[in-house]
């Protein structure tokens, strides 16, 4: 091992000079003055709905405690939890044994049952348009045959680059990829002060320390040992995936307790806008360093309602249910009815977001059929109201009741979208309408009958669409109106 780490820490000096070459020759420099005149990319601020792909080894164990007022649990954090957590490690216990390690799961994730092609085209049907996939998380594990670390998908667990042939399935459908990956790791193997083998330990935003590295330590392996995590590892590992895979977006994690400038991220995103200049729109998110969210970045990523603007552009990412990855107990209760996923998805366009649903498969490939059948009603209710969710922009007051509203990009048409059924009437306090304007419902050929009064904008709706039978979609309506 010791020659592969000494030839790993020879050739990242020669990958940091190369950033610094771009940067130095570049339009976008590694400072906030430069970066945060980015902006978010015309695709991103049309796309509306994107897939996050969480899958990995913790899909074997799959699981997470209720967290209680908390509003989601991480599956996708059990390799850290199983050590620390006061009810996961318990539960691992009883559950797997407790010598049973984190690497223990590793061969145990076989993907046997992996189809990008049918993964995309469920994702494309559900109505999305981008898919942020992992390219590496918390746990260290690299979705190709890497040339930083043996930790790799090709020579571990599944056998094979799984992110290759699910960014061919994407381009296929026009969907734009966005890489998500993790600056920080649960542990990565090191090499100690004293030039012993040992490893560094990072708890959820705690780093711990380096702990001497023994055989009954199985957490590292693959792991290649150098002496500085971020200059010799994390920072040439990204830069990998940039130059190999030329990906549409960044979505960096696990920075919140981290300086930017330890972890070398304004460089990497400097060296990501500098590379893609002139060729096409990309972006990357705020997850850059200590204290970067909602202030950086060509977006904000919410994550369970943590961020709420109208001004600048930021996504919304959720699970179906409260888990943040496949978990074994989710159920129908848990996951809620379809209109509360397209209830939710209405609300966060109308305040300028976008909806990342995120989840995954089981360590198979699978994705559980009553995740599957939510994706399709979301899906079959974007064919017949896409027009108001797709390319919109915000339009004030935003919502109104149980009435959220967009506009068309080009200003000619709002939009009222219903999440109940409104009756005969509808009156909308927050809009009016031209003389001679055409309203209509999308999915209904034939015009409404409206007028402008005292109370606002009133719209009738005909005797035979009260019959829920004859109406275009379920669980929400859309009003257009041309403006």
């Amino acid at each position: 091992m010791q020659k592969f780490s000494t030839n790993q820490m020879q050739r990242a000096e020669i990958e940091l000079k190369q950033i610094q070459a771009v940067n130095n020759q570049g339009q976008w420099k590694p400072t906030w003055e430069s970066l945060d005149q980015h902006q978010a990319p015309e695709w991103f601020l049309d796309a509306k709905l994107g897939i996050m792909l969480n899958w990995g080894i913790h899909s074997v164990p799959a699981w997470d405690r209720d967290r209680g007022d908390k509003t989601a649990t991480y599956p996708d954090a059990y390799g850290c939890e199983m050590y620390r957590d006061e009810v996961v490690k318990p539960h691992h216990a009883r559950n797997w044994g407790a010598d049973f390690q984190w690497d223990d799961f590793i061969p145990m994730w076989q993907a046997e049952h992996f189809d990008p092609e049918a993964m995309l085209s469920l994702f494309q049907e559900a109505g999305a348009k981008y898919l942020i996939t992992m390219s590496k998380h918390h746990d260290g594990m690299a979705w190709w045959n890497s040339e930083w670390t043996k930790r790799n998908t090709v020579q571990m667990g599944p056998k094979r680059d799984l992110f290759t042939p699910l960014m061919a399935a994407a381009k296929k459908r026009d969907f734009k990829v966005v890489m998500y990956f993790c600056y920080e790791e649960w542990a990565t193997a090191m090499i100690g002060d004293d030039g012993n083998p040992c490893y560094r330990r990072w708890d959820w935003g705690t780093y711990r320390g380096t702990f001497p590295l023994s055989s009954d330590i199985r957490r590292v392996s693959g792991s290649i040992p150098v002496k500085n995590y971020y200059d010799q590892y994390m920072t040439p590992l990204v830069k990998e995936m940039i130059d190999r895979f030329d990906p549409d977006g960044l979505w960096g994690d696990g920075e919140w307790a981290t300086p930017a400038e330890t972890l070398r991220s304004r460089e990497l995103i400097a060296y990501f806008y500098n590379k893609a200049q002139g060729r096409k729109e990309v972006s990357a998110n705020d997850r850059i360093g200590q204290g970067t969210r909602d202030h950086h970045g060509d977006y904000f990523a919410s994550e369970y309602n943590s961020t709420q603007s109208y001004d600048h552009p930021w996504e919304e990412n959720q699970g179906i249910s409260k888990s943040f990855a496949y978990n074994y107990e989710d159920n129908d209760e848990s996951l809620g009815p379809p209109s509360r996923l397209i209830h939710k998805f209405i609300d966060i366009v109308s305040r300028n977001g976008n909806l990342v649903i995120i989840g995954g498969p089981d360590a198979s490939g699978v994705y559980p059929e009553n995740v599957v059948r939510r994706l399709k009603s979301l899906g079959a209710w974007m064919k017949v109201n896409g027009e108001a969710i797709y390319a919109t922009r915000i339009l004030p007051p935003y919502r109104e009741g149980n009435v959220c509203y967009t506009r068309s990009k080009d200003g000619r048409f709002a939009y009222a979208i219903c999440k109940e059924w409104p009756g005969r009437q509808l009156t909308l306090k927050g809009l009016r309408a031209p003389a001679g304007a055409t309203i209509t419902m999308l999915g209904v050929t034939e015009p409404l009958q409206w007028e402008q009064n005292e109370p606002g904008l009133t719209i009738s709706l005909p005797e035979n669409l009260q019959d829920e039978r004859a109406r275009p979609c379920e669980f929400a309506w859309a009003i257009k109106i041309a403006r």
